[in-house]
């Protein structure tokens, strides 16, 4: 379980490919009033609701089982988003796809403001121990 060393009171987050909802949970455990977070991938998806509901932050965090470069504002989003969190990166670097997510994200997705943001690398967002805990109940 980790914690943001980021301020997100009040944002709204677009998290993309959730995975298992962790940077959208930790988002929501920072402050953001919401996130909505996208996974292609279904099975995943209904995993990453699972997590969620477990972690009781179902009520702040959306998740659309869709790709990233079909999400508008107005039908997926409420609004432009005021942070982009994603993990999108393998072992190759670009192999998931990084660069056209974050192009895609800059102009329809997100707040002129947040567009601004330089991206930090996943190593500096530091984590410690939180409330988050795993469905399981074991930690």
């Amino acid at each position: 379980a980790a914690h943001f060393d980021v301020d997100a009171p009040g944002q709204l987050v677009l998290d993309v490919g959730t995975g298992s909802g962790l940077l959208a949970m930790m988002a929501v455990q920072a402050g953001a009033r919401a996130a909505v977070s996208c996974e292609v991938l279904e099975p995943v998806a209904h995993v990453a609701r699972r997590i969620i509901s477990a972690n009781a932050l179902s009520e702040h965090i959306h998740i659309l089982s869709k790709s990233s470069l079909d999400l508008s504002v107005g039908r997926d989003l409420p609004a432009r988003a005021d942070l982009l969190v994603t993990e999108t990166i393998d072992c190759g670097l670009l192999g998931e796809g990084i660069l056209p997510i974050v192009d895609h994200a800059r102009e329809p997705l997100l707040r002129a403001a947040a567009r601004g943001h330089r991206a930090c690398p996943l190593g500096q967002v530091r984590a410690r121990r939180q409330a988050l805990s795993p469905p399981c109940g074991c930690a």
